[in-house]
């Protein structure tokens, strides 16, 4: 019932079996991260694709013996292949070591228990039967980014001719670190074949999507033709939905990430209104992105505080400054006062909420503006109205 470890926590244990390997015979001519890197990509692969030790080595054998029969005719790609060849067998033992230690120890992965779940299915055919009994038609959605090992899983499961439809886009698996291929959708007949008898439709499409107007979805089929070109893919083109809009396409070339970020920001000021409810969403190319993005966002957010801050203040000193020319009795000259020690009143929450403003804005400085400037004057202003308000009434403070 133990939870899987993580990746960080699958990380130390790979570092610490490199770090303290004791076989004096090991050679890598890598550095200790990329050791523990391929440590865990080949550990990955062996389990996914059920593939012991010893036979990585021996096909790793076969291909030196092959690469030494050229003799001198080898040129520096083969000697990379041959170096290859030689440090994936050196890595085999520690491999073994690293997933029986994590075995011994209840340490499992996903990958582990992925791998595990899918000998049971193989292995006990009455787990297949329990299940089947349980779900008579079975729905895979996103199965393109199925790994092997649940592919396996599945199969032994819900194949043999049981109801079974998976649903997926091969030109969207986005899995593949984790042992997922696009190839699933293709091979889907050979893990879950009819049974006999049966002859229902093999293959639907859905080309009509509901979310894109069309100037977008032109857009995407037209970058992702010659991707799908290359791969090999049969998929058919994307569709725009009955009663579509138009559509919008905008672009920009930008030379930092950060003023790309500041244009995003900008982008949405003009159409942002807190009426309508409507939500906005960025597509990001990586996650490092996310960050300034957000902190363009944030910046846009505070200038409008500032803005209705600033108007406050304004209106403080206006009626401070004002009321004097406006009446010379006694009893205005005491109005005056009390105007003042209301704008006064009114400026002490205003300059802790622009102290505020101030200090959010400045611990994100890749997205400062004229207005991060502007909230940090706030504080001075607000000030101003306390020593304009003692001024007209000594004794205030």
């Amino acid at each position: 019932d133990a939870d899987p470890l993580g990746e960080a926590a699958i990380w130390q244990i790979a570092s610490d079996v490199v770090r303290n390997w004791s076989d004096d015979s090991y050679r890598n001519d890598s550095a200790v991260s990329t050791v523990i890197k391929d440590l865990l990509g080949l550990s990955k692969l062996m389990l996914e694709h059920q593939v012991k030790a010893a036979d990585i080595e021996a096909i790793g054998n076969e291909m030196l013996e092959k690469l030494q029969l050229l003799g001198g005719s080898t040129n520096e790609d083969t000697r990379a292949v041959a170096r290859a060849m030689q440090q994936r067998n050196s890595l085999l033992p520690m491999v073994e070591t690293f997933m029986e230690r994590r075995k011994a120890a209840g340490e499992l992965s996903f990958d582990d228990q992925m791998s595990l779940a899918a000998d049971i299915a193989q292995n006990f055919e009455d787990v297949g039967a329990l299940e089947r009994g349980k779900y008579t038609i079975v729905l895979l959605d996103e199965y393109q980014d199925t790994s092997q090992s649940q592919v396996r899983m599945l199969s032994s499961l819900y194949g043999a001719g049981h109801p079974v439809m998976a649903v997926g886009d091969p030109s969207q698996a986005i899995y593949t670190w984790r042992g997922a291929s696009a190839g699933t959708m293709a091979s889907f007949h050979k893990y879950f074949p009819k049974a006999q008898g049966q002859t229902g439709i093999e293959q639907f499409s859905l080309p009509t999507t509901f979310r894109n107007d069309t100037i977008i979805l032109n857009a995407a089929n037209a970058i992702s033709a010659q991707i799908k070109a290359d791969g090999g893919q049969q998929v058919v083109e994307l569709e725009a939905r009955d009663g579509a809009g138009a559509g919008e396409l905008a672009y920009g070339i930008y030379e930092t990430v950060e003023t790309e970020s500041q244009a995003i920001g900008e982008y949405f000021k003009t159409l942002w209104n807190p009426d309508d409810n409507k939500s906005f969403a960025v597509l990001v190319r990586k996650r490092s992105q996310i960050a300034s993005i957000e902190n363009a966002l944030r910046v846009w957010v505070a200038s409008v505080i500032t803005f209705l801050l600033l108007c406050a203040l304004a209106g403080s000193l206006l009626l401070v400054f004002i009321t004097p020319f406006l009446f010379d009795d006694p009893y205005s000259a005491d109005l005056t006062a009390t105007w003042a020690m209301a704008g006064a009143v009114l400026s002490a929450p205003l300059m802790c909420l622009a102290a505020i403003a101030g200090v959010w804005i400045a611990a994100f400085p890749a997205g400062r503006s004229r207005w991060w400037y502007a909230t940090l004057a706030l504080p001075a202003l607000s000030a101003l109205v306390f020593l304009v308000a003692g001024s007209l009434r000594p004794g205030f403070f």
